[in-house]
């Protein structure tokens, strides 16, 4: 009866049912005790690992957390500029003159520009499944680059509009594993909370900026292999045993502990991925999301139009439109969007991530959210018409309306979570007594005892 009370206390959305110990079994003949470590309550922890985390000395963890960020931040936002650059740069094509050399209406530009993002949504959480069965992420990831770099180089000699058809599906296929790959590699090493040639060899100038960029993602695909850090377990060329140990417990410790057996990690969770399907939060997460991808995509493959419609050569308007001007006010206005646009696809990662737990569920709900999310990359594709310009009115109407339903949808959730974590606080002490440890970590997020990030 008093279980029955408690769980009928928190909505069905916050705490996860699981088959509760008879009344007889006490706890410590099933599983050890939580071991608390500052705010952390740690699940499976070893006496021993606990007093070796507690006992590292504090210059040697600054030191380990450095070589981590001189290893993988660096590697990580190269890949990250030349994803968004290789998908973006068709918008300079297109003032080169790419619709005119191969045919195109303004119509199929739009839809070559959409069709990106269906392989895009659609492999994006098989991929981080995918992910999660590998050993090595640099392989993976560097696969994936390389494969990206092919197709970016074989953009540039397309001949037709079925051609660029079918090297926008196959970009969309490489790439859509690269963004959540990346923030679960992340999660290996941080919590969430811690993270103009026209003419030249007789080809069109248009052709040239995708074999160039394609050429320089090859290399850089190559590279991977040999600089892109994989795990602390793989990683003994420049980690001693000591700081690879101290690595592994932090994030043990701070995702609240469990299972210590990787190949046990890299096995596809059934019931991970139906608890992130049933997740309502992360498809809220994913509408600001998707409100961006809108946004930031419509502005992407439109910008070089609109500075050339402003009265820049075609040289001058990619240019400018690298780092968004009437000439003056209006590229002014640009500057300020895009400042305001771009961020929030990180901070949405961010957010999305540090409320999502176990570790298990969270390469999922990642992947998931994104997938939802990148969705709006399909919408902000049409926004801005050929017909339209140089007003743009349904683009820039559109942009508003995604502008204030996301900031609106944001403050709900916000306040969501505050409520949320209100009602788990009232009971966290009776779920003590109630459940196991076990059971408590395997609830994860809906646990009464994980609180949610704001």
């Amino acid at each position: 009866m008093a279980m029955n009370a408690l769980r009928s206390s928190l909505e069905k959305s916050e705490v996860e049912a699981v088959h509760h110990r008879p009344s007889g079994e006490t706890h410590l003949e099933k599983v050890p005790e939580a071991i608390e470590i500052g705010p952390y309550r740690v699940f499976g922890l070893s006496t021993e690992d606990a007093d070796f985390y507690n006992n590292y000395p504090e210059e040697s963890r600054k030191k380990v957390f450095h070589k981590v960020d001189k290893r993988l931040i660096p590697m990580l936002a190269l890949l990250y500029l030349i994803c968004h650059i290789d998908r973006a740069n068709i918008g300079n094509a297109k003032i080169e003159g790419m619709v005119e050399d191969l045919g195109m209406s303004g119509v199929q530009y739009n839809t070559v520009l959409s069709i990106f993002f269906i392989p895009y949504v659609l492999f994006e959480v098989p991929s981080n499944i995918i992910l999660k069965k590998v050993k090595r992420p640099s392989t993976y990831l560097g696969t994936l680059t390389l494969c990206w770099g092919i197709v970016m180089t074989c953009t540039g000699l397309v001949r037709n509009f079925a051609g660029l058809m079918v090297t926008r599906i196959l970009l969309g296929i490489f790439e859509a594993g690269f963004f959540p790959g990346a923030i679960y590699l992340c999660s290996y090493w941080y919590m969430p909370s811690d993270l103009s040639m026209d003419g030249v060899g007789g080809m069109e100038g248009w052709r040239w900026i995708f074999i160039l960029e394609g050429l320089a993602t090859v290399c850089l695909g190559v590279a991977c292999f040999f600089l892109l850090i994989d795990t602390p377990t793989l990683s003994t060329r420049w980690l001693d045993p000591e700081e690879i140990r101290y690595l592994e417990l932090s994030i043990f410790i701070k995702q609240g502990g469990g299972s210590r057996d990787e190949d046990s990690d890299r096995k596809v969770n059934w019931h991970d991925l139906k608890m992130n399907l049933t997740n309502w939060r992360i498809y809220v997460q994913a509408y600001f999301l998707l409100c961006q991808s809108a946004l930031s995509y419509g502005i992407k493959f439109t910008l070089p139009t609109i500075t050339k419609a402003m009265g820049f050569a075609n040289t001058q308007a990619q240019l400018l439109s690298a780092p968004p001007y009437k000439r003056g006010v209006a590229y002014f206005s640009v500057v300020l969007a895009v400042i305001g646009i771009y961020p929030i696809q990180a901070a949405a990662a961010s957010w999305n991530a540090n409320n999502i737990a176990p570790a298990s569920r969270r390469a999922i709900g990642i992947a998931l959210m994104n997938c939802v999310g990148n969705v709006g990359g399909i919408v902000g594709s049409f926004m801005y018409l050929e017909s339209e310009k140089p007003k743009y009115h349904t683009g820039f109407g559109l942009s508003l309306a995604f502008g204030g339903s996301g900031l609106i949808v944001a403050l709900l959730l916000e306040w969501s979570y505050k409520i949320a974590n209100a009602k788990k606080a009232r009971i966290a002490d009776e779920a003590k007594e109630k459940y196991t440890e076990e059971e408590l970590f395997k609830m994860g997020d809906r646990s009464p005892l994980f609180k949610y990030v704001l």
